[in-house]
């Protein structure tokens, strides 16, 4: 079994096939104490979930390294009125601490495929992130 095989027995909030723009503002590495600023450029997912996410990245990472996430959904302004977001976003950045789940080579052999757990977030960017998912 691998890695994403693995993931979707353990998980608790099923995940949408939706394409965000994400980008890693950090990074640290329990296993070896390395911090360093993320690479910056935006990365884009593959799924999401209430929970976690999967997405594709030119570098590997380990497993247990936590990433600070900026998770940017677009055409936010159909959805504002419903959970208090000021009048005129039409984009909502949504900051998550997540920890590396797994990690594997993707099948094309361009990059790799991660799996992340969000482990801190802010309540506010919960709830906005479970009504963008439930709004299908």
């Amino acid at each position: 079994m691998n890695g994403s095989e693995a993931a979707d027995e353990r998980r608790r909030f099923p995940r949408v096939l939706r394409n965000v723009s994400i980008q890693i503002i950090d990074q640290f590495n329990p296993r070896t104490g390395d911090y360093s600023a993320g690479d910056k450029g935006e990365q884009s997912s593959r799924d999401i979930s209430a929970g976690g996410m999967r997405f594709v990245s030119g570098i590997p990472f380990d497993v247990k390294s936590r990433l600070n996430l900026k998770i940017k959904i677009e055409g936010w302004a159909m959805r504002q009125k419903r959970v208090g977001v000021p009048m005129g976003m039409t984009s909502l950045a949504i900051m998550a601490m997540a920890e590396v789940v797994w990690c594997e080579s993707s099948g094309s052999g361009k990059g790799y495929e991660v799996g992340v757990k969000f482990i801190d977030i802010f309540e506010e960017d919960h709830k906005a992130l479970k009504e963008y998912l439930s709004a299908g």
